[in-house]
Parts: structure tokens; sequence; C-alpha cells
């Protein structure tokens, strides 16, 4: 016993007992001033280009009736059960890891989120495992979890959780909880449809899909993208082998509210309940994040692991004795974000810089700042190295497709390489005025997933100019934030990219609003101007729910199969009932090419498709033939037995040049047919 408490006292983070308040350079009645004129300045504008109409809102009701949510949730039961016991098999790999690194707080629910991260670390390169070595069947993943549910059992009965939420049930934080309980009801509801995303369907899913086909982890050359970091399509295989695309969409969605529960929990930890709660509702509530839950994408999984990532260090810089076990989980959590997204990379370069400069400040030897760097740096490596393998195995380039002009590029020419890079830019060549106006356009033009932030952050911007003496515990907050935004804007202005940024601004701007020494009415005046920033995004988070004509399906009144037959927003172009003939009458050992068509997730046969950045494989076959001879030799090569031609599609997409085959190349394919 008295061991266990030296252990506790020696690694305990300091936590404290309250948030500092902020002083104002100027008067608060200037304060007031100022944001009445520049609150009226950005929200005139906001309105002006998005007007808010209750005959938007009356439409969509239908997703807040708790008769179609507890349809819905009928429907998908065994989805849902499914997932949250992927959840829990994770939280018991996790508790056990933390047990074994000894990684000791006296937080129950820190510990508690802390373990869902490292768990699902675990299920990721247990998947990589069972992929590298041809283990990707159903019957695997379900003895595997089977087995892993009594590592739960044995954690569970070991350990205790104890969560005490001791929230002040102010106006303002019951507002709050309700906009956050909506959002995340809404956000659930619409995760349990069929996937539309785009992106999902030629490689967040569809990747994972050809690897499911092939029981393993192969080449797949027609799509670069499956050279990318891969960490969040492994644990879409454990979605899609066990139950399908809302099993993995689920999985994205509770990434989403892992990360809002990191946000509240650290805010709990380090300041208090009430702007946790603040910094919560308006990342939660921002369309572009609700956007993001209804899909199988990437952001929400990379905004969780960087979340916990600077914990991790946050808890280093507070830790009497500085435990060395904090820097090894912040970077195992780092590695695990680079191998979600290649913008991973850039909170890792953030950490390593804040830690260099803490370590330096504080007078410490050049050999231990060193030592410190290592161990972050060769942990977060050893978690990429993976896939960094792969990639180098398949193209020669760990990084593939960039560095190019140090180890090459397959699949893709200069010119799609320069679409590709002009798409994820967003923007032209640099101009220093485009950089100042940065978060206003941010707020005026976005209105899609990629972009819909609202105006909360626009709006109390000016709070960071005007306290003085900010303590440092918030300071590191600012500082990271800071080098993700200038890592992100010198390469790009697609916000959606800038998700894990936007979480933690989220937090700096609810820490300046709750924690100040303002005078309490207009304190309670811009609160309550954050509520009403916060029900605007609300309001739109809702609205853009009609996008695509979700309820029948959702309550389990319209089939998948009539959902997926029909073209709607974000789905052009359906093609479903081709490939349900295909998945239904092919022999299991077909081979399918796709022309015109890219969106090759929904086919129960190997297919090649690529994607609008790839040189399509057809093309690639026929630049090396003489005549029609020699595409048939390469078709019963490469063992392709039928043909899926979509003409509409290919003509939609042909502003990507996708198919730039010259006049001898249409021939040899026009006497093919003959």
């Amino acid at each position: 016993m008295k061991k266990k408490k030296k252990l506790a006292k020696k690694y305990t983070t300091e936590i404290p007992k309250k948030a500092i308040e902020l002083k104002s350079f100027i008067p608060s009645l200037a304060v007031l001033i100022l944001f009445g004129v520049w609150g009226w300045f950005v929200v005139s504008n906001y309105f002006e280009n998005f007007p808010m109409t209750w005959k938007r809102f009356e439409n969509v009701l239908f997703l807040m009736n708790p008769i179609v949510f507890i349809a819905a949730v009928s429907h998908q039961f065994i989805n849902i059960i499914t997932a949250l016991w992927i959840i829990a098999v994770s939280l018991g790999i996790g508790l056990f890891f933390i047990k074994y690194l000894k990684v000791v707080t006296d937080q129950s629910d820190e510990r508690f989120i802390f373990s869902i991260g490292i768990g699902f670390i675990f299920l990721t390169y247990l998947t990589f495992g069972f992929g590298v070595v041809g283990l990707l069947y159903k019957s695997v993943f379900y003895a595997s979890l089977t087995a892993l549910t009594f590592v739960l059992f044995f954690q569970l009965k070991e350990g205790k959780f104890s969560f005490k939420p001791d929230i002040n049930w102010s106006v303002s934080n019951i507002i709050l909880l309700l906009a956050i309980a909506i959002v995340t009801f809404i956000n659930l509801a619409m995760s349990l449809s069929p996937e539309l995303f785009y992106d999902a369907l030629v490689y967040h899913l569809a990747i994972p899909q050809y690897y499911i086909l092939h029981h393993k982890i192969v080449n797949m050359p027609q799509v670069f993208f499956s050279h990318f970091p891969i960490n969040m399509s492994m644990l879409y295989v454990v979605g899609l082998i066990l139950n399908g695309d809302v099993l993995a969409k689920l999985l994205h969605f509770f990434m989403g509210v892992f990360s809002i529960v990191s946000i509240y929990l650290f805010s709990k930890k380090y300041f208090n309940i009430k702007t946790g709660i603040m910094a919560v509702a308006i990342f939660y509530t921002m369309p572009m994040v609700a956007m993001c839950s209804w899909s199988t994408g990437t952001e929400l999984a990379l905004t969780f692991y960087q979340i916990l990532a600077f914990w991790s260090i946050y808890n280093y810089f507070h830790n009497d004795n500085r435990s060395n076990k904090w820097l090894i989980l912040s970077g195992v959590f780092s590695g695990m974000a680079c191998g979600i997204k290649y913008t991973g990379v850039f909170s890792l370069t953030a950490i390593i810089t804040l830690l260099i400069v803490k370590l330096y400040v504080e007078k410490a030897a050049i050999k231990d700042i060193a030592k410190k760097v290592i161990i972050v740096g060769f942990v977060s490596t050893l978690l990429i190295a993976p896939m960094l393998i792969k990639n180098y195995v398949y193209t020669k380039n760990p990084v593939h497709p960039y560095l190019s002009g140090v180890f090459g590029r397959v699949g893709m020419s200069d010119d799609k390489m320069t679409i590709l890079m002009g798409e994820t830019k967003k923007r032209g060549d640099f101009k220093i005025i485009e950089y100042l106006k940065l978060p206003w356009d941010q707020a005026m033009k976005g209105n899609s997933s990629e972009s819909f932030s609202g105006f909360v952050f626009l709006l109390f911007l000016p709070l960071l100019l005007i306290f003085r003496k900010v303590p440092s515990k918030i300071k590191y907050l600012i500082s990271y934030f800071a080098l993700l935004y200038l890592m992100w804007s010198g390469i790009s202005y697609f916000l959606r990219y800038f998700m894990p940024g936007l979480a933690f601004l989220s937090l700096i701007i609810a820490y300046f609003l709750i924690n100040n020494s303002l005078n309490k009415y207009i304190k309670s005046i811009l609160i309550a101007l954050a509520v009403i920033a916060v029900g605007v995004n609300l309001y739109w988070s809702v609205v853009l729910t009609n996008m695509q004509d979700k309820a029948a399906v959702i309550a389990g009144k319209e089939t998948r199969d009539e959902y997926l037959s029909k073209a709607q927003a974000g789905w052009p172009s359906p093609y479903y009932k081709t490939v349900k003939y295909i998945n239904d009458n092919l022999p299991a050992d077909s081979k399918v090419l796709f022309i015109g068509e890219n969106r090759g997730f929904h086919s129960e046969r190997v297919f090649v498709a690529g994607s609008v950045h790839d040189d399509a494989m057809i093309l690639r076959w026929i630049k090396d033939c003489e005549n029609e001879d020699d595409l048939y030799t390469i078709f019963v090569k490469e063992k392709i037995t039928h043909m899926l031609v979509s003409l509409r599609e290919g003509i939609r997409v042909q502003s990507y040049n996708v198919y730039n085959w010259d006049a001898g190349e249409i021939k040899i394919f026009d006497r093919f047919w003959k």
C-alpha cells in the first residue's frame, strides 16, 4: 500500500484549483463598445451571406423527432451495439497498457479517455498485422474481439471509475448542453445511413474493401490514395468486415464524441467545467464538424489523437518529477495521428517545438533536451514506420506521392499532381492581404463540409488581444495553436485540414470568455453572444441534414437498395443497381475493371477503380499497346473478367482530364470491342 501511495505521489500531475482570471488592458465599458461595433460588423455581414429562415429549419425537424430517432436506433441496433462493443474492448486494452506503463493519474475520467485512445491504437495495428499475414476474415475478428473482451472484464474488476460532472446549472450552461445534446443525436442519426461521401467511396472505404476482398493488404496501384496514411482505414476494415459501412461510419462518429469528451475533461482538469462546456459547444456545433461526423473521413480521429498528444505533453510540463512516460504517451498519440493523415506531422512538430522551448527556458542541459526530444520522436516514428515501409515496398517512396523529386512517384502524371496540389491549397500564389483576411474569408465564405465554421471564432478573436498577463497554462495552448496555424496556412487554406486546430481554438476562446475579470454584466453579454453564435451553428448543422434525403432510410421506411439506387446531392450518376447485379450474379472470382466510374466501394467482387487524380488504368495499359491484341493480352494477364462502363460519370469528372488518351489509343480501344 505504501509503495502505491509513493508511486502515485511521484507521478501525479499538479492540478490548479481554479483558472486564473484575465485582466483587460481596457475598461469593461470599452470592451462592450468594441464588441458592439465589431459584433455588428461581423454578424450583419454573416447574415447577409447566410440568411436564416424558419422554413429551412421546419423542413428538417424530422431528425429532432424522438420517434424518428428511436426508429433509427432500432433499425441499426446491431451496428450500434457492435460499435459499443468495439469501444468497450478498446477501453479494456487501454486500461491494461496504462497499468503496464504505470502511468498514474488520480483522475479516473482522464484514465478512461486515454485508455480508449490507446485501445483503438492497438486495434489499428492488430488489424494491420492481420492484413500483412492475410487474416482479414470476419471469423478472425469476431474471435479476436471476443478474446479481448476478457481483458476488459479483468480490468474493470480491478479498477474503479468515478465520474462527477459537478455542473453549474446556469442558464447559459443549460442552453449549451442542450445544443450539444441535439447535435450529438442528429450526428448519430445521420451516421446511421448508407455512405454517400464521394471520397469515402473512392478511397476511405474503397481501399479497406479492396483489402477485405483479397483478405490481406495488397498493392493498389490504381489509386494513389492507397499510399496515404492508413490508420483510420484499418479501423474501417474492422467496421466493414464485421457489419458494413454504417458500422464504419459509427466508428468515425464516436471519434468526434471522444474528441469533445477529451476537450471537456482537459478543461475540467486544468481550467474549469464551465470553460469545458463552452469549448465543446463552440467546436461540436460547427456545421463542418457535424457533416464530418456523418461520414467516414479522417479529421475527427485526427482531432482526437492530437488532443491526447497535446494533453500528454501538457501533463509532462505540469508533472512534479517530469515522468518520461508522458513523453512516451505523447509520442504514441502523435504517431497515431501521423498515421491517420499526413497533416498529423504538424502536431508532432508543434509538440517537439514546445518541448524544446520549455526545457531551454528552464535552462535544461542540451543533452537532456535532446534525450526528451528523441523519446517523443522515436516513439512516434515507431508507429509511423509500418505505413512508411508499406509505401516504400510498393512505390519506393515512403511518403508517396510527396517528395517525388527525391523518391519518385507512380501512377500520377505531373499534371495530375498539379491539380491535386491546387485542390488541397485552396488558394493561388501567396498574397499578404489574402493571408491577413483568411479568418474573415473562412467565416464568410465557408459553406460546405470542407469549410463551414460559422462566425463564432471571428467574432471573439479580439478577446485574445485585450487581456494582459495571460497565465502560462493557457500560453501553451495558444503557442500550440499558433504553430498549427502557421504550418497549415503555409501550405493550404483548406479549413477541414485544420479541424484539430479549431478544437484548440475553441478551448482558447472559451477560456477567455469564461475566465476574465470584466464587469459581470458585460461578461454575461459576451457569453450570451457566444450562446447565440452556437445557436446559429446548430441551426445550420440541422438545416444541412436536408442536403440528402435520408429520413426514410434512417427510419427504416426505405431499404438500403432503394436509397442507393436514386440520384441525389452528393450521389450523382448512381451506379448501385449495376454493382448490385455484379454482386448478385457474377462468379466470386470475377475481377471488374471500372471505366468512367471511380467509386469502387460497393463492389463485392475485386475491382480496379482509380480516382480523379490518377491516370486511369485502362489508359496506363493502352499506352503500352501497339494494337488491340496487346490490350487483350494485358486483360488476360491482369485477370480482368468484366468491365463496368459509366459514360455519364466519366463525362462528369472529365474536367480532371482523367481520360486523356490520344486518337491512336482511342482507335485501339475501339477495335478491341470488334
